[in-house]
């Protein structure tokens, strides 16, 4: 019997595991509208469901179809859908009755078009599909609200108040970057700038004689800046005193320039909750009537060695055995 978020051990040579979300094929909902669903607990994902188990079938079956039957089986290899990667049992929800039949032809269509044998076998033959129901028991002491979107309130509240903050610090910073990065004119023409500039010079060079320039009703003009490349490495020159003091601000600025770091946790968003399915599993289960889970349990039966291909993403045939390495159990091309 297999039981909900029971343990069926590792993935081994000939056993493969792959949970069940809605990741593949996404879900059109906004913010708002997921929010609403997990806080009602309605389900209203049944045909997402069978859109996913074919996005699974044309993601996974071809591959490990080649990868079992290109390898001599002398016993049955197996690949799951609805259990994770560390042997826990997950399950597909769904609402009354899943057809097996659905199953049965999307895996038909997918293998007739996306694999190939020079042998002259028809692949099905060798491939058998069992629908599991999961033996599921009703969690006691469910809270009203999920755990994972009371947390994401906590934080999305936090979020704004940080926002809050770095909008005021990015204002200030957007004025001061805009200060130091005028025109060279500018920054000695106007007052503001001009006394920067003077302290700047006395505490570098106190006799400089540019000091007493700037404290005339000098006034600097594009014909001097114009000619910038011959005077900007002159310390006897406004324009090297200048340039100096106004790359150092702006490293200065740079340095300061205030970043929004504040993250909430990728699976607390309310779109993560449901696309991840499992953490509302407890709720379907509870609040929605005839909530079944299933497991969906492919069948390699054990032949000679098979000559197949498959065609990957990047619509190309290619060929893979399934073998052991340093990290497990893997489909390794050839």
């Amino acid at each position: 019997m297999f039981e909900y978020n029971s343990n069926i051990g590792s993935e081994t040579l000939n056993k493969e595991f792959k949970v069940f979300n809605f990741y593949n094929i996404g879900l059109e909902l906004s913010n708002e509208e997921a929010i609403d669903l997990i806080l009602n607990k309605k389900w209203i994902f049944n045909n997402n469901i069978l859109y996913n188990i074919k996005s699974m079938i044309k993601i996974y079956l071809p591959k490990y179809t080649c990868a079992y039957l290109s390898n001599k089986l002398n016993y049955n290899s197996e690949l799951y859908f609805g259990i994770d990667d560390f042997g826990y049992i997950k399950g597909i929800p769904y609402q009354g009755d899943l057809d097996i039949n659905y199953i049965k032809e999307s895996l038909h269509e997918i293998i007739n078009t996306y694999n190939s044998t020079d042998d002259n076998i028809n692949i099905l033959d060798y491939i058998h599909i069992d629908l599991i129901k999961i033996n599921y028991k009703t969690l006691e002491n469910l809270q009203e609200t999920h755990k994972y979107y009371k947390e994401y309130k906590l934080k999305y509240n936090e979020y704004l108040q940080e926002k809050e903050k770095y909008i005021k610090k990015r204002f200030i910073w957007n004025k001061l970057a805009i200060r130091y990065n005028q025109k060279l004119v500018d920054l000695v023409n106007n007052n503001d700038t001009r006394y920067e500039l003077i302290n700047y010079i006395e505490y570098h060079s106190p006799d400089s004689h540019i000091i007493k320039l700037l404290k005339t009703d000098f006034l600097l003009d594009n014909t001097l800046v114009d000619n910038i490349i011959y005077y900007k490495n002159n310390k006897n020159n406004i324009l090297y005193w200048l340039t100096e003091w106004k790359d150092k601000m702006l490293n200065l600025v740079k340095s300061i320039r205030p970043y929004f770091r504040f993250k909430i946790p990728a699976h607390l968003y309310p779109i993560n909750i449901l696309l991840a399915i499992d953490p509302m599993i407890h709720y379907w289960c509870k609040f929605n009537q005839n909530i079944n889970l299933y497991l969906i349990k492919f069948i390699f039966k054990s032949h000679e060695k098979i000559n197949i291909k498959y065609k990957n993403i990047y619509n190309e045939w290619t060929s893979c055995i399934r073998l052991l390495n340093s990290n497990g159990p893997c489909c390794q091309h050839v």
